[in-house]
């Protein structure tokens, strides 16, 4: 049984409309997960797919969305591994400034460093996109 979780929380300039938006729209995560970008029709039970376009090929990851609730929470299995679900929580603070929090878990131990690392990439290239309307250039990062 995978018990490894990871929780990370930002505060973002934007409102919680648009970060659902980033979250879900399939054309927005391909500019801050470094190329790879996830597909659904967010509803509770509907497959989730990650596609990967490294090394020449592109790698896919299936999951099923659990949680869809917009613009406050979504959860999802299979980043990670298919036992392991990730949530987004996020609450408006102000005007222009929302809280994301993200637990993600059961997770492999050998998958550890890389869920860490990938969260903090990905959640510091998601909240520069927003603020700025440039992606971080995540070219470094490639499987």
């Amino acid at each position: 049984m995978n018990t490894n979780t990871f929780v990370y929380s930002t505060y973002i300039n934007t409102t919680p409309e648009k970060l659902w938006e980033s979250l879900t729209t399939s054309e927005f995560t391909q500019q801050y997960w470094g190329g790879m970008k996830i597909e659904s029709d967010w509803k509770a039970g509907s497959p989730v797919t990650l596609y990967m376009p490294w090394g020449g090929k592109l790698n896919e990851l299936n999951g099923t969305v659990l949680l869809s609730d917009p613009p406050n929470i979504l959860s999802y299995t299979g980043i990670g591994g298919p036992e392991s679900a990730v949530t987004f929580e996020i609450k408006k603070m102000s005007e222009k400034e929302v809280r994301l929090n993200i637990t993600h878990e059961g997770f492999s131990d050998k998958a550890k460093t890389s869920i860490s690392e990938g969260w903090f990439a990905i959640m510091s290239s998601l909240k520069t996109l927003l603020e700025t309307g440039a992606a971080l250039d995540h070219s470094w990062w490639k499987g």
